[in-house]
């Protein structure tokens, strides 16, 4: 008999707008066999902004219903907030551009992990008696709190993309702050643990993420359960295609090690790259901000976005991938998506971590401006460009199938 779940998910994750879009897209694709799906995502404006996002899901998974649930509290208090908020992170990345940010104290403040509110919890714990659910799986760190809501006989599933005191580490690891700056993020990590150890058990994208988790103090069970890209080119062959120095890198503005990464590589990267050819372009897919589209523009030459594009591969041909992440876990879905092309990466460390995938092989890695230069400028050998695409897609059709996802996934829920 199929199990009744509840996935409780902070959006609709259709279009595949983003690397977290596609890992709960195919993580709810799996489940058609294995459960009857209820989904319930939350948004925080009075109109449902995901109402024709919900309709497409529901008729690609007809086996999914879909409910809403509005977080926002209709009062001209909280427009106002908000919308100062919103002003504030748009300044920040402003000063940031000028070169003159330092760390804001209210990044760690803000730690993801406060009590849900009230009238959610009473909503969801309505539909788990009335629609009989077996398990109760949560997405996404900002909603990792609901568990002090949940009933005790209910089976409860976190399933973490990214692990948020890993992230904060990282993001303070090299730079000169306060000690209560690093304090603040010793408590987040804290909240993140304890709430973790509520859960019947964790879900990871990878056995790094598994060992940091087990290393902090998380004594519950940890499954490692692979993300995989949907879109996957089937054919043996990489073609040796022209190159016109396009770089691309894909990922919305609004998650930070994005940002983070593409700033860092603009500042301390891309000088020295159009010094050696100013025929580079770097071509950014994914959705940014316009003010950060236009100051990038004034400061930087040949900077192009794309915006969503409907069908990446083409987005992707001809062009060599770059990753240049400094912070963050989970696995890059971007990485992947460039394997299921045939597209050659050049990466760090940190943004190919937790992948099984061979350096200098399938991928390039660097973690010094100098050497991340050096390493794409290699790619002007077309020979190298194909064997790593190559090399990379077969590693990525052979690692990361949505057969095996199936698979990994029944475990879990039986």
């Amino acid at each position: 008999m199929k199990k009744n779940v509840l996935l409780i998910e902070p959006f609709i994750p259709y279009p595949l707008i983003s690397g977290g879009h596609q890992a709960i897209y195919n993580g709810i694709a799996i489940m058609k066999d294995i459960a009857n799906v209820h989904l319930v995502y939350t948004h925080t404006t009075w109109k449902d902004p995901y109402a024709q996002e919900r309709r497409q899901l529901e008729e690609l998974f007809p086996f999914v219903k879909t409910y809403d649930f509005c977080l926002a509290e209709k009062s001209p208090v909280m427009f106002w907030f908000k919308l100062m908020r919103r002003i504030r992170r748009m300044w920040a990345k402003i000063k940031d551009n000028l070169g003159l940010s330092g760390v804001d104290i209210n990044d760690y403040r803000s730690s993801g992990f406060a009590p849900q509110p009230d009238k959610f919890a009473i909503y969801v714990n309505q539909m788990i008696r009335n629609l009989k659910i077996d398990v109760v799986q949560v997405e996404m760190c900002f909603q990792q709190s609901i568990v002090l809501d949940l009933p005790k006989d209910v089976k409860k599933v976190f399933v973490h993309h990214e692990l948020r005191f890993v992230r904060e580490e990282l993001r303070l690891k090299n730079m000169d702050v306060p000690q209560s700056f690093r304090n603040e993020v010793t408590i987040h990590k804290f909240e993140e643990i304890g709430l973790l150890n509520m859960y019947d058990e964790i879900v990871v994208l990878s056995p790094i993420d598994k060992q940091k988790l087990i290393d902090a103090g998380v004594v519950k069970p940890i499954l490692t359960s692979f993300a995989v890209v949907n879109s996957v080119d089937k054919s043996e062959s990489v073609e040796k295609r022209e190159w016109n120095h396009v770089l691309t890198f894909v990922g919305p503005e609004a998650h930070d090690p994005n940002y983070d990464g593409v700033m860092w590589f603009l500042k301390n990267c891309w000088p020295a790259l159009l010094a050696r050819n100013s025929g580079y372009r770097l071509r950014i897919i994914g959705k940014w901000s316009e003010v950060t589209k236009v100051r990038l523009r004034e400061i930087y030459q040949n900077v192009e976005f794309a915006g969503f594009v409907d069908d990446l591969g083409v987005a992707l041909a001809r062009t060599v991938m770059i990753v240049p992440l400094r912070v963050g876990s989970g696995i890059r879905m971007k990485i992947l998506e460039a394997g299921a092309y045939g597209i050659p990466v050049v990466s760090t460390r940190i943004g190919a971590e937790g992948l099984m995938i061979e350096e200098s092989e399938d991928i390039l890695l660097a973690e010094e401006a100098k050497d991340f230069v050096e390493l794409i400028s290699e790619l002007e050998d077309a020979d190298k460009r194909v064997k790593l695409g190559y090399n990379l897609k077969k590693r990525i059709a052979a690692s990361y199938s949505i057969e095996a996802l199936a698979e990994n996934r029944k475990s879990l829920y039986a």
